[in-house]
């Protein structure tokens, strides 16, 4: 069945979804299409942008016929592109398979990745719907939606105050998990096989550079000839206006520096939207821009900066147990103080003086 955005006001738009589907449908055509100068096809995909059905408000996929997904990326989309085909063909993961990838001209460049459409709810919906609410806390989240529909700031502050007040929310994982579990397991394993191109070099795939959305930035890093430099340079991001607390950075970087940790291809930015589960099974991981050859802690130590703050999620993976458990203290300890002292994540003030990751504490 055709999707249409019943949004889009370009008739033109709709036409050229219809052509669209026919095309890809015929691999000679769609051989043709791949063929054509990528302006036209960066053109065409603007067009189908339009006309596609978006996945959420702040999504940059949309959802095209013929069970595709086009994606705008804001930058050179071959990385992403290529990565992905990176584990589709080394991997069993289920990974979205590309199309086609065209980039923009000039400052500013932006493409687009055509790529199969994978059906599946994020994992944050998965872990809502497993959610154990008692009925006070369910009473106060419906004291919030309301003061929220009124416009009524101070009983939304006051709901949040109660909310603060409560225990938080239990993860059931004791029904309809061990399958989603297995398969998690499964695919980190998998991913953390793979044999980097060099023991020691930390860059992304083909030698390129890094890229992270971590503490806000830079969003571009190496790439490194050593996890040497790779961890004196995370380490050197630390901000001027929290120069005092270096001698503590130091003192927790020395364990983590001293470490020759194994090289294995990481995805990077594993939050809850990025993993896609279907019938109780993973169905899918996505979104590989930022996916690269990191330390073997990398991936561990971002999943945690995405869930921070976040219990519901911290049980789950607690209970997927995707590496070994708390085998990598010293590099979670070391990441928790650099993000309260980088970038966009920096506490400038004596509340951000204490270190210590609670995770840690427990």
């Amino acid at each position: 069945m055709t999707v249409v955005n019943p949004h889009s006001r370009s008739i033109g738009g709709v036409v050229l979804l219809h052509l669209f589907c026919h095309a890809i449908q015929c691999k000679p055509t769609w051989i043709l299409w791949c063929w054509l100068p990528s302006f036209l096809r960066l053109a065409c995909y603007r067009i189908l942008e339009e006309a596609g059905l978006p996945t959420h408000a702040l999504s940059k996929v949309v959802q095209l016929p013929c069970g595709l997904a086009l994606k705008r990326v804001n930058r050179s989309p071959f990385p992403e592109a290529d990565n992905t085909r990176f584990i589709a063909e080394r991997t069993s993961l289920p990974v979205p398979r590309i199309l086609d990838v065209v980039e923009g001209f000039g400052p500013g460049t932006y493409g687009y990745i055509v790529m199969s459409w994978i059906d599946g709810e994020p994992l944050q919906s998965w872990i809502a719907a497993h959610t154990q609410r008692s009925a006070e806390e369910t009473k106060v989240y419906g004291q919030m939606r309301e003061a929220i529909e009124c416009g009524d700031m101070d009983a939304l502050d006051a709901a949040m105050e109660k909310m603060r007040a409560l225990p938080p929310p239990r993860l059931d994982m004791s029904e309809g998990a061990a399958e989603l579990v297995e398969d998690l397991r499964g695919a980190f394993h998998e991913l953390r096989e793979l044999s980097p191109p060099s023991m020691d070099a930390v860059s992304g795939l083909h030698g390129r550079p890094l890229t992270t959305a971590r503490c806000g930035g830079p969003y571009t890093l190496g790439p490194f000839r050593s996890q040497d430099d790779f961890k004196d340079t995370i380490l050197s991001l630390a901000g001027g206006a929290v120069a005092y607390r270096l001698p503590e950075l130091r003192r927790l970087a020395a364990p983590v520096r001293s470490t020759q940790h194994r090289i294995c291809f990481t995805h990077g930015d594993l939050h809850d939207g990025n993993i896609l589960v279907k019938d109780g099974r993973l169905a899918g991981i996505i979104d590989w821009e930022h996916a690269g050859w990191y330390p073997e802690y990398w991936e561990m130590t971002m999943m945690e900066y995405h869930m921070s703050g976040r219990p519901l999620n911290q049980q789950f993976w607690d209970t997927v147990r995707p590496f070994e458990t708390r085998r990598y203290d010293a590099e979670l300890a070391l990441e928790y103080a650099l993000w309260r002292c980088t970038g966009t994540g920096t506490i400038a003030d004596a509340s951000g003086d204490d270190l210590s990751c609670p995770r840690l504490q427990t």
